[in-house]
């Protein structure tokens, strides 16, 4: 076991001769104890850190997701110095809460970092990840400039039962394990997400077909990091001359936008995916339903995306996609206009590109050629590229189910993708920002010291 060093050699300010005063010298050496206990239990969080850094370096075994731990590791440094000054002999009252909420913190994006180093979710993580990272990098690529943000987001798995989008910036106090923070500083802490991060369920975890909804949740990311805030309303208000269903549509907006990326990023597939989803009864309207189109005018958006995008209506008319229409294939011009407005007029903020040019990762044929040859016992054909490959798998299970799984389509493609991952850390080049990451993480703590708000006035 090695020796603990001495608080001076860790880095951690030893305890004030001042505030040794007590009232008794047994209340002197209990708070020089419990002063001790809280070194311990932030040196303990930063040895950790450290622990990590080494992990997630260039050739670390979790190389891949270095620039996010680099943000997560400069925001909480920053926070741990500016606890540790505050550590007194005897301690102040709320100190102790305060180092258990950053270790709370922490455990929040440990989980999902341990996961990478379970084999058996390993690969699947990693592949989630790189779908997310292809759709993403495409987008920044085009959007360019130093201001566009670096990381990639992380892909993890979680108790919801439906993916979603946390954007980089939100607050995520809701997203911690159960149990909650116990201070003002810990919860001014956890308001500010430092990259974004697609949430699926555990369930799809062993069902292939349900990643392509990480290509819907980048949308989401690509809309709230590139995109200027009026720019889809805009848009959509000058696709239909009916003023009510142009209102709807700008309700509709941030979703519509998620499925067309999700179609040019995947393909058919994703629509096939899409039509098997909305074919589950969700028990009523639910939270957030009224963002969405409706279902069959949802479905027919991504045809519209589709056909604008290249792909023939036999290609893009899947089983799924049949059987839910039942019938009513007929194609819709309100979508089809949607759709234009969205995919095929230039965006300023993606360097005057059109999204059809920026996103189409699943070409024309390529998911269909793919499942054919998943099926047959062959590799995929795509050189192991996400969204191609994981389309062909989603059209083979929903061709032939059994035969996906007598071919362990499955990890097939799991393992032919996860081979084509190219070492080294995913992040768009450019300056790093631990420094200002480091400088909120105390400017937050100090911020919230000042304020003195009730823990229930801190949620944004």
């Amino acid at each position: 076991m090695k020796r603990r060093p001495p608080a001076a050699e860790a880095g951690l300010p030893p305890p004030r001769s001042e505030d040794a005063a007590g009232t008794g010298a047994g209340s002197t050496r209990a708070g020089a104890r419990q002063a001790a206990e809280l070194h311990d239990g932030l040196r303990g969080l930063r040895e950790e850190l450290l622990l990590w850094t080494e992990y997630t370096r260039p050739g670390g075994p979790l190389q891949r997701n270095h620039s996010q731990f680099a943000r997560i590791a400069a925001t909480l440094s920053g926070a741990i110095s500016a606890t540790q000054e505050r550590i007194t002999v005897p301690p102040p009252a709320d100190l102790p809460a305060e180092v258990l909420d950053l270790h709370h913190i922490w455990d929040y994006f440990r989980s999902k970092l341990l996961l990478r180093h379970i084999p058996s979710h390993a690969t699947f993580l990693t592949v989630a990840d790189e779908l997310a990272w292809s759709g993403y990098r495409a987008a920044l690529t085009a959007a360019g400039g130093a201001e566009v943000p670096k990381e990639p987001p992380l892909v993890c798995l979680h108790r919801d039962a439906s993916p979603r989008a946390h954007r980089k910036g939100s607050q995520y106090r809701d997203l911690l394990p159960r149990g909650g923070l116990h201070t003002v500083p810990g919860s001014h802490l956890v308001r500010h997400l430092p990259f974004p991060v697609v949430q699926l369920p555990w369930s799809h975890r062993n069902h292939l077909p349900g990643l392509l909804f990480v290509a819907h949740e980048v949308g989401h990311h690509i809309q709230d990091d590139l995109l200027r805030a009026g720019t889809l309303p805009s848009r959509l208000r000058h696709s239909t001359p009916d003023a009510s269903r142009a209102a709807l549509w700008s309700d509709w907006a941030d979703e519509a936008f998620a499925d067309i990326c999700a179609c040019l990023i995947a393909g058919p597939a994703y629509a096939a995916v899409l039509a098997d989803s909305l074919a589950v009864p969700s028990g009523g309207s639910g939270s957030g339903a009224d963002r969405y189109p409706p279902p069959l005018l949802r479905l027919r958006l991504c045809l519209a995306a589709l056909r604008a995008a290249g792909h023939g209506p036999r290609e893009s008319v899947t089983a799924a996609v049949a059987e839910f229409l039942a019938g009513r294939e007929d194609e819709d011009a309100e979508a089809r206009a949607v759709a234009a407005a969205l995919l095929c007029d230039p965006y300023e903020e993606l360097g005057g590109r059109r999204l059809a040019d920026v996103l189409l990762l699943t070409r024309p044929g390529e998911g269909e050629s793919a499942a054919g040859r998943l099926l047959a016992g062959r590799e995929s054909g795509t050189a192991g590229a996400p969204a191609p490959a994981l389309a062909g798998a989603a059209v083979a299970f929903g061709r032939d189910p059994g035969g996906y799984a007598g071919r362990r389509v499955h990890q097939r493609v799991l393992d032919e993708v996860a081979a084509a991952v190219p070492e080294g850390i995913r992040h768009r080049p450019g300056a790093g920002g631990a420094p200002d990451d480091a400088a909120l993480g105390r400017m937050l703590l100090d911020a919230a010291r000042a304020t003195r708000e009730p823990m229930g006035a801190t949620a944004d």
